[in-house]
């Protein structure tokens, strides 16, 4: 599964994927900043919602988890920059 970022409008992403109970799933956040010449733009990945057996820190753009039990899990994203909110996604996984 993967969150996509990087829209100057903030418009929302809502996507959807389906797994097997235990399976491990690899979830990357992709960023896009304004060009800011030579400084390199330091950012927060700001993860919420059900993350399943892992808890990413929030320098963290990738994690690897699984889900244990069976349900939709909802996976909430703010990527936060020095300037303030960059971006944000919403994925949910069906797992059976």
């Amino acid at each position: 599964a993967h969150f996509f970022s990087g829209d100057p409008f903030l418009i929302q992403r809502v996507a959807a994927y389906t797994l097997k109970q235990g399976q491990e799933i690899d979830i990357t956040a992709v960023a896009y900043t304004p060009e800011t010449g030579c400084m390199q733009v330091e950012l927060q990945y700001l993860w919420s919602g059900s993350l399943g057996t892992q808890t990413p820190s929030s320098g963290a753009s990738a994690f690897s988890t699984a889900y244990p039990g069976t349900g939709t899990k909802a996976i909430n994203l703010v990527v936060v920059s020095s300037a303030g909110i960059i971006d944000r996604a919403f994925d949910m996984v069906d797992v059976y």
